[in-house]
């Protein structure tokens, strides 16, 4: 009898996670956060851009970089996060081979 692999230990030993009721979970706080957030601008009476709020949003697809914002400041900072996470994440893919 061939003695089991590596993966096939770990399976037989790990038990399986439901991922759904998590996720819904994280859907329906990201629509009251939202919900709760344009009730408090709503009530301010002012404009974020009146009230001088900075934005700013960052990202990757694939190895392309993106940002938004309207402070040059606070795009830097998302840039660099994003580059951050990019390394990060092609760190991570070559350590899993």
């Amino acid at each position: 009898m061939e003695s089991p692999t590596l993966l096939h230990r770990l399976n037989h030993c790990m038990k399986p996670l439901n991922l759904i009721p998590i996720g819904v979970a994280v859907v329906i706080v990201g629509i009251l956060t939202i919900f709760i957030g344009t009730l408090l601008a709503a009530r301010g009476g002012k404009a974020d851009t009146e009230a001088g709020a900075k934005v700013a949003v960052g990202g990757f697809i694939g190895p392309i970089l993106f940002g938004f914002g309207n402070d040059k400041t606070l795009l830097y900072a998302v840039i660099a996060l994003s580059v951050v996470a990019l390394l990060a994440f092609a760190l991570f893919r070559l350590l899993a081979r």
